[in-house]
């Protein structure tokens, strides 16, 4: 049996404190929640790596692991993908090295999980095996370009935006979900997401502010295959031409002339036959709504 004196110990202790005080590593800090990544006021999220990474604008991802991530890691911007690290851990009593794999698959609400890591998003957590919502009201981190912005009017058409790029403090919602408490903590319009004609916009109900972007539909914003106040068939003054009008598939508001003569337009129609004798032809009389 190896009996390891007290004076040997600190013998050894002695011997290697300049090269400790030298080197000390950082201690790594591992996670297994979102609510335990806490940096002064700022909060942040467990990756699926299993250590904290905070919101940092510089990064293509929008968030950078924090100082006490492990060596490979440490104040690194996420890329979003699955990082494979490979630790060496070595002891006072053995060589022994062991490879660890960091990372994992991401699953889905009510999928299996074996720890809090797998669950997707920060607003889900490993509960009794399975992904559930985590407590309302915890923190969590808005992907702001997942939410809508607003629409615009620019000229003849009336757009959709997504918000700009960036993150910002939200609290988690009961279904699950990272809910922005105030639409204006992100800024600006970013990319389009839908784009029609003004005269088949609907409304601007369609486009809320901090909704989710991904469940904004074509039919939400703009009249589709139908006519609208602004894009209906119209009659031309002397009424012997109308305006055929109507919305496309994609809300784009499509014309078309069409000519009356002899008889005349009445109510946005062509005539096919007489309505009193001024629409017929002048050698021509209207009897039983026929000209001849």
């Amino acid at each position: 049996m190896l009996r390891i004196t007290t004076a040997r110990v600190t013998a050894l202790v002695f011997a290697l404190s300049p090269l400790l005080g030298a080197c000390a590593p950082t201690r790594a800090f591992p996670c297994s929640a979102d609510e335990q990544c806490v940096d002064g006021a700022a909060r942040g999220l467990c990756e699926a790596e299993g250590y904290c990474s905070f919101p940092d604008d510089t990064c293509p991802s929008g968030r950078r692991f924090g100082a006490f991530a492990n060596e490979g890691l440490a104040s690194a911007c996420v890329d979003g993908d699955s990082i494979t690290t490979t630790t060496t851990a070595t002891s006072a009593t053995t060589d022994a090295t062991t490879d660890a794999t960091t990372g994992g698959a991401c699953v889905d609400q009510g999928g299996l999980c074996g720890d809090s890591s797998e669950c997707c998003g920060s607003c889900v957590a490993c509960e009794g095996g399975t992904c559930q919502p985590a407590a309302a009201g915890a923190p969590c981190v808005v992907d702001c370009a997942t939410l809508v912005w607003g629409d615009q009017l620019q000229e003849e058409s009336v757009t959709c935006y997504r918000m700009a790029e960036g993150t910002a403090a939200g609290e988690c919602a009961p279904d699950g979900s990272c809910a922005l408490p105030d639409a204006t903590l992100c800024s600006g319009p970013g990319a389009p997401l839908l784009t029609c004609s003004q005269r088949c916009h609907l409304s601007p109900s369609g486009c809320v502010a901090g909704a989710s972007a991904d469940t904004i539909e074509i039919s939400d914003l703009c009249a589709t295959d139908a006519v609208t106040p602004l894009c209906r068939p119209t009659c031309d003054p002397d009424g012997l031409d109308r305006l055929d009008a109507a919305c496309d598939a994609v809300g784009a508001c499509i014309e078309d002339l069409s000519t009356c003569a002899p008889y005349l337009c009445a109510d946005g129609e062509c005539t096919s036959s007489c309505v009193n004798t001024k629409d017929c032809a002048p050698d021509a009389t209207c009897t039983m709504k026929i000209c001849s």
